[in-house]
């Protein structure tokens, strides 16, 4: 997406605010896991919206949370549009972040020390 605009960060840091209370209160499926909404993308227009999504687990589960949460695309942004007051809702489009499942697996890589020291003390 290209740069965002001081009013569109905006926007999108509140989208964030109120689609985590949303889907922590409202949305009841056993496949969103422990998820976060982790960034809000707007574009320069506010037509749409890149929402991030990260979640407990592995690859497969934040795949599962943002098949969910795009299932119910259309209810979430219907609750955006309540929460706030815009003359138009970004549509939304949500995004799998693996950030923190790619930082997990760098750390333990980390951990586990060199490959070729266990070679050496034998």
């Amino acid at each position: 997406m290209p740069r965002e605009t001081p009013r569109s960060s905006r926007v999108g840091s509140r989208i964030q605010r109120v689609l985590g209370q949303v889907i922590s209160a409202d949305i009841r499926d056993s496949r969103l896991g422990l998820s976060t909404v982790t960034d809000v993308e707007v574009t320069k227009d506010l037509s749409a919206a890149r929402v991030y999504i990260s979640a407990l687990g592995d690859r497969e589960a934040a795949g599962q949370a943002v098949e969910v949460l795009n299932e119910r695309a259309p209810y979430l942004r219907h609750r955006v549009a309540q929460a706030m007051s815009l003359r138009h809702t970004p549509s939304l489009r949500f995004m799998p972040d693996y950030s923190q499942a790619d930082s997990d697996r760098i750390r333990s890589l980390l951990n586990s020390g060199p490959a070729g020291e266990a070679d050496n003390k034998e």
